[in-house]
């Protein structure tokens, strides 16, 4: 009788948890600043839109394609956490450490 009730207890909470990770759905806005670096990158500060759908986050920096631009996406852990990977172009050398060539595709985790 015990191991039904753990059983039952883990069953219910297991909408719970996959729910959660969907209470972030929605639309955001986006804040991303970057420090200027001891290699002298110049900071910069980026506004961009993003979508919550099912808990996987896309968002978009500027047209795909233009330079600088960048669309990072990732899952959503139930605890609010995500790894994104972003792809796009590279801006200006200035804005960008090791010295990158500019307008190059990119990508990043």
């Amino acid at each position: 009788m015990r191991h039904t009730v753990l059983l039952a207890m883990i069953c219910a909470s297991l909408p719970w948890v996959s729910s959660n990770a969907q209470s972030f759905d929605g639309e955001w806005s986006v804040l991303q600043t970057c420090q200027t670096t001891q290699e002298g990158a110049r900071g910069y500060t980026w506004r961009y839109g993003a979508t919550v759908k099912n808990g996987h986050f896309v968002g978009q920096y500027r047209n795909t394609g233009q330079s600088p631009s960048m669309t990072p996406e990732g899952q959503i852990k139930s605890d609010g956490t995500a790894s994104l990977s972003a792809r796009g172009i590279s801006g200006q050398p200035i804005t960008i450490r090791n010295s990158l060539p500019p307008h190059r595709p990119l990508h990043s985790k």
